[in-house]
């Protein structure tokens, strides 16, 4: 038998990947640095692990 699917761990995933993708979008709208700089700061709290990649991709 397989593991049973995790459905809260897919469905918080999935809400991961639409706030980030929203976030990006922002961020390339954004004018101010200031705008710029909460936009990452959320991105910080949601995946810590692409801070970096973030900026660079944009």
């Amino acid at each position: 038998m397989s593991k049973p699917t995790h459905v809260k761990l897919i469905k918080k995933k999935r809400k991961r990947r639409e706030e980030i993708i929203r976030l990006r979008e922002k961020y390339k709208l954004a004018k101010s640095q200031e705008e710029k700089e909460r936009i990452v700061e959320k991105v910080k709290r949601i995946a810590p692990w692409l801070v970096d990649s973030f900026t660079h991709l944009l």
